[in-house]
């Protein structure tokens, strides 16, 4: 007799899609996992945008459905779908904020383009219009109510981006996506064909390595707030454990993007998670 999966749909999407929030959501008290997996979900659907679709008016319809569904959870109506029907649970008993919701898949807009962002404060407001929102909606579903616990999340969730950004470098630059700011690649000399061809220039690591002391300083920001923010937040701010781990991946790789050293399992990442939460900490 085949064993019965126990997950529903939006869980598993997030165990396989997206494993390091999936086990954050797993740190979660259990009323609110599952409006944190239907967010990671529903994430999953949006950012996946770029790699489903072959043409940028296909993308732009793709996320068009979207925003219509979102909109019609807010009335009430939500479509028949698998992850559709979890978010209006999410949204109608959370009280989701609707302009984060949206600009979730406004941000996802900008991965249908291939010009790069300007300098860092473009790629900072990148990151946190993805992962940071997602993580404030994190917050949002694990029922904090104050600015102070809302930023916090918004902004490990923006370092979380960060560090996501340079790890996927190899994968978006196979794809003529360059996410390395203009002002850094002439900074640090970096050759733009260079890198769409995939020649991995050591000009390229200096870049990478004042990104990732970015994503350093945002999680050190929010650790001197820790006595202001809401207990209840901790779940969402545990991405700081992870995020710290693959920063010490890409140190130890010499922030070579390329190297096989950041394939390698961590068998301490997820003790170190459990600890820090059984410690309250993140």
């Amino acid at each position: 007799m085949p064993e019965k999966n126990l997950l529903t749909a939006c869980a598993q999407i997030a165990r396989e899609k997206d494993k390091d929030r999936f086990l954050v959501a797993l740190t979660a008290p259990a009323s609110a996992q599952e409006y944190l997996f239907a967010l990671i979900a529903f994430n999953h659907e949006i950012a996946k945008t770029r790699d489903s679709v072959s043409e940028t008016m296909l993308g732009q319809i793709r996320l068009q459905w979207w925003r219509e569904a979102i909109a019609e959870c807010y009335e009430g109506k939500p479509r028949r779908h698998e992850v559709v029907q979890p978010m209006h649970e999410a949204i109608s008993t959370c009280k989701l904020s609707r302009p984060l919701l949206e600009g979730l898949i406004d941000a996802r807009e900008k991965d249908l383009s291939d010009s790069e962002p300007a300098d860092i404060d473009a790629l900072i407001l990148y990151a946190r219009n993805t992962g940071g929102i997602l993580n404030e909606l994190f917050a949002e579903a694990l029922g904090c109510s104050e600015e102070v616990s809302k930023r916090a999340a918004r902004q490990i969730g923006t370092a979380w981006a960060l560090v996501g950004t340079m790890r996927a470098l190899p994968f978006t630059l196979r794809q003529k996506q360059i996410l390395i700011p203009t002002d850094l690649l002439e900074k640090y000399g970096v050759d733009r064909q260079d890198l769409l061809e995939l020649r991995n220039p050591d000009t390229l690591k200096p870049a990478v390595r004042e990104i990732c002391q970015e994503a350093t300083g945002l999680i050190r920001q929010v650790r001197k707030e820790r006595s202001k923010i809401e207990s209840k937040a901790l779940p969402a701010l545990h991405l700081a454990s992870f995020a710290e781990s693959y920063l010490g991946q890409l140190e130890k790789a010499g922030y070579d993007t390329y190297s096989p050293l950041l394939a390698q399992p961590s068998s301490l990442r997820n003790l170190k998670l459990i600890v820090r939460h059984l410690l309250r900490r993140f």
